[in-house]
């Protein structure tokens, strides 16, 4: 379709949206199925731990679902339209297209993530309790409503959706990653789009634009003015207008926005400060009831990010609380360092580090900054249940600030594995799965409680 000329290069991008995301998420998945599938034999005794990793990495579900049917009623309005109808009669009659419309593959992503928990929830129901693969399949089913309700949010906030594509399409940004708006944040859901204005720099008389998100701040310049005030027209987002990030965004739990003071300022002036800078940001806003919202609107979303951040990580407490029961030992695990993993950001390079699951415990590394060689030397202690169900999961993600963290590859180490190779410490080098590329390297020690040593 791209080569025929039926629709424009506008039209194609609403159509295609993130397709390419899609197929690099779902082909991990599928991948990380077959490598199980390999390795297990005649019978896969567990598919928890795929699901439970897999499911958390296909956001770019929410984007694809959420643009879904402003994609699907551009399709119904080029019917009309003798050359496209005769190029899709064409396609369609390919036996790979099945005898199916463009439009009908469109929904193929809403179907499969809309089947996810329902699969899952009957794996569950013929899984007893106390299976190695049970609470894998627990989180995974949590994991799985959370992104379905994650998608319905998405689709049902058009008017969101649709200011967020328009953000993507109309600013330029520079930095270290890849920003996508119409996305879902590291721990407050999918983004929106809380408030937007006019906003006037004091220090240097520039013309910009702030959008509020509910986990950043951005500031816009208009494109192409550095010689003159942009008009109010051209200050106009959501239309033809083409904007520049002014500068790096400010996250919102770091934030301070306060009053200015009239006799210093002027009046309808508001003070925007973040902790890594010296000075304020005087923004000066239409009206002084309109400074009044901004302050107020910033606080209250300010609230809300630390609010739900507080709630995250008590429910993390939570769940390391409850594996301190019925321990037999202490697992040490040191991550070594990484090897030629896969560049995830503009420059070339990645931001690496770890993250660690065991028996719902979950521990992270630090962050190497630019960096496909990682070396951390750090090392975490795990509470150890079962030494013949254990399973020690390292998933390694490129840190982005303002959108999901990218997969660089995950690995596992069996706990039962280690134990017939010898005695502890073991050196480890682990292969990543589900990318083409990446090592990561281990020293695990085990330790026993004194009263299980004779196991």
């Amino acid at each position: 379709m791209a080569g025929s000329g039926v629709l424009t290069d506008e039209e194609m991008s609403r159509v295609r949206v993130n397709w390419d995301e899609l197929i690099l998420c779902n082909g991990a998945m599928l991948n990380a199925f077959l490598v199980r599938l390999r390795t297990s034999g005649s019978v896969v005794k567990a598919i928890g731990d795929i699901l439970h990793t897999q499911i958390p990495l296909l956001v770019p579900h929410i984007r694809w679902c959420s643009c879904q049917l402003t994609a699907c009623t551009l399709l119904q309005s080029k019917t009309t339209d003798p050359q496209y109808k005769e190029f899709e009669q064409k396609c369609s009659e390919d036996p790979r297209a099945a005898g199916l419309p463009l439009s009908s593959f469109l929904l193929k992503p809403m179907q499969r993530i809309t089947k996810y928990p329902l699969l899952i929830q009957r794996i569950l129901d013929y899984t007893p309790e106390g299976h190695m693969d049970y609470e894998e399949l627990s989180g995974a089913l949590d994991e799985s409503l959370r992104l379905c309700h994650s998608v319905n949010e998405a689709v049902r906030s058009k008017e969101n959706t649709e200011q967020l594509e328009w953000l993507q399409t109309n600013v330029q940004f520079s930095l270290d990653e890849t920003l996508v708006f119409n996305s879902q944040t590291n721990f407050m859901g999918q983004r929106k789009l809380l408030h937007w204005g006019k906003l006037f720099k004091i220090r240097g008389n520039r013309d910009l634009v702030g959008f509020l998100f509910n986990d950043f701040f951005l500031l816009v310049k208009p494109k192409n003015f550095f010689s003159r005030a942009a008009t109010p027209t051209e200050l106009e987002p959501f239309g033809k207008n083409e904007f520049v990030m002014y500068r790096t965004p400010y996250l919102l739990g770091d934030t301070i926005v306060n009053k200015a003071p009239p006799d210093q300022y002027g009046p309808s002036v508001f003070l925007m400060n973040y902790p890594s800078e010296e000075k304020d940001i005087p923004l000066k806003a239409d009206s002084d009831p309109a400074r009044d919202v901004w302050i107020r609107v910033v606080q209250d979303a300010k609230h809300e990010y630390l609010k739900t951040k507080r709630r995250s990580e008590q429910e993390m407490k939570k769940k390391w609380a409850h594996t301190m029961k019925h321990t037999v030992g202490v697992l040490k695990v040191t991550v070594v360092k990484a090897e030629d993993l896969t560049a995830s950001d503009p420059n070339g390079k990645s931001d690496p580090f770890c993250v660690l699951h065991f028996n719902q415990q979950e521990e992270n590394t630090p962050v190497v900054s630019n960096s496909l060689n990682p070396k951390w030397n750090y090392t975490m202690q795990f509470n150890v249940h079962d030494l013949n169900k254990d399973v020690l999961e390292i998933t390694v993600f490129d840190q982005d600030i303002f959108s999901p963290n990218d997969f660089l590859g995950c690995g596992r180490v069996v706990l039962k594995d280690l134990l017939q190779e010898g005695d502890s410490p073991w050196h480890k080098q682990v292969l990543l799965e589900d990318v083409s590329r990446g090592e990561l390297e281990l020293v695990i020690e085990l330790t026993l409680n004194k009263s299980d040593l004779l196991l």
